[in-house]
């Protein structure tokens, strides 16, 4: 995993999700100094949207499946909270998105219930640096 302030790799990643991003403007994501995107290889993006100090909202979208997903995922956390000021990732994950919702528990995340946002019901997630740590993959 590298960071990446490339708008278009930003763009190609969030294409594959175009429900709920048709407004997602990656060059003015970017200009705010705060948010951390890295991406690898194989075009997984995570953007990581700052909140306050230490924490940010995770955003994950990945071209990879299956075990390299897996693996993306390990070299995500171990970036993200060896190269990066994020502490904390929250998250909240649509229900009909089950292979996200299983990798997140699979990197640590906890379950905080679910939520209604506008594109419909989603899992509460979150991962501190600590519980990270005491559950790699």
């Amino acid at each position: 995993m590298k960071r990446t302030f490339s708008p278009e790799v930003i763009q190609k990643a969030v294409d594959l999700f175009p429900e709920g991003t048709e407004t997602f403007d990656p060059s003015d994501w970017l200009s705010k100094e705060k948010n951390i995107a890295i991406t690898n290889d194989k075009g997984d993006v995570i953007l990581l949207d700052y909140q306050h100090e230490k924490v940010y909202c995770g955003h994950w979208f990945f071209f990879s499946r299956g075990r390299q997903a897996i693996e993306a995922a390990e070299d995500a956390g171990e970036y993200i909270f060896n190269k990066t000021p994020c502490e904390v990732i929250i998250g909240a994950t649509p229900l009909q998105k089950l292979g996200a919702r299983w990798l997140s528990k699979k990197m640590g995340f906890t379950s905080y219930g679910v939520l209604e946002y506008d594109q419909g019901p989603c899992e509460l997630l979150i991962l501190t640096k600590k519980e990270y740590q005491r559950t790699k993959i």
